[in-house]
């Protein structure tokens, strides 16, 4: 009986030790190559690389699981997760053997891209609805620096074909701006006639002569001219627009019976 009670204090005596484990430290600094990143630490901004020692505390000895951000630019958002080992009694020895951490950054890459479309003269938006011009077009240059794959989505309109919702992958590969327009990544989109569709020529003549001529924001030519239009059940009519320096600007809309359209436009 003695013994079991002695086994019993003794388990006792183990288990509140054990449970009351004092708190060890351990000290980090991080180092980055190159060195002058934006460092942070959750939503601690621990400044720039090299950092000041910093320090981090637990229940008894033990690894410490750290997570940190890179930022700098010209290069890539680096995230990194780093363990270090507490077993200092206090902060000011921890701080005597500090961790180092080394984070590698790697350089932003560039990629600029352009849509041709087959045939030309297609509407270009972005996912959002943002209006980015008229095939074939040079959309931008972008970057790999948030770390993150680089993806663009378009929808592409033109009056007697289909409309075509198109999702790009970029891949990034020159170091600069510069070296990625002179190479821009290309990509064809060959258009579908929608069904119900006919077309007509029409030919525009204006007095005086030399007038440019307008549909749609879409530069159709300099009269006098003739322009094959593409009609559907929604497209049966255009406005255009007549222009020429020294008079006023004249509108007109036609419709698939025209097929001679006479703007005279008055001087100023």
């Amino acid at each position: 009986m003695k013994n079991l009670f002695t086994i019993l204090a003794v388990t006792t005596f183990i288990f509140v030790i054990s449970s009351c484990s004092p708190t060890r430290y351990a000290a980090y600094k991080v180092e980055t190559y190159p060195s002058g990143a934006q460092v942070f630490h959750d939503d601690t901004d621990l400044g720039k690389s090299p950092t000041s020692l910093w320090s981090k505390g637990r229940d008894g000895k033990g690894n410490i699981s750290l997570s940190f951000v890179a930022k700098m630019n010209g290069y890539q958002d680096t995230w990194y997760t780093a363990k270090i080992y507490a077993s200092a009694k206090s902060r000011k020895k921890a701080y005597l053997t500090p961790n180092l951490v080394t984070i590698k950054l790697e350089p932003c890459y560039y990629v600029a891209y352009k849509i041709i479309t087959e045939p030309a003269g297609a509407h270009m938006s972005i996912k959002n609805g943002e209006y980015i011009g008229i095939t074939p077009v040079a959309v931008e240059t972008v970057s790999n620096c948030s770390g993150s794959e680089i993806v663009r989505e378009f929808t592409i309109e033109k009056n007697g074909y289909k409309t075509i919702n198109k999702r790009i992958s970029l891949s990034p590969k020159f170091r600069s701006v510069e070296d990625a327009l002179k190479s821009p990544q290309t990509f064809f989109v060959q258009l579908e006639p929608s069904s119900n569709t006919s077309k007509s020529v029409i030919k525009i003549t204006s007095e005086p002569s030399g007038a440019a001529v307008y549909a749609n924001e879409n530069y159709w030519g300099q009269t006098p001219f003739e322009k094959e239009i593409t009609w559907t059940e929604t497209v049966d009519r255009f406005e255009i627009r007549a222009e020429k320096s020294g008079y006023e600007m004249n509108n007109r809309m036609i419709t698939p019976k025209d097929k001679i359209i006479h703007i005279v436009l008055q001087p100023k």
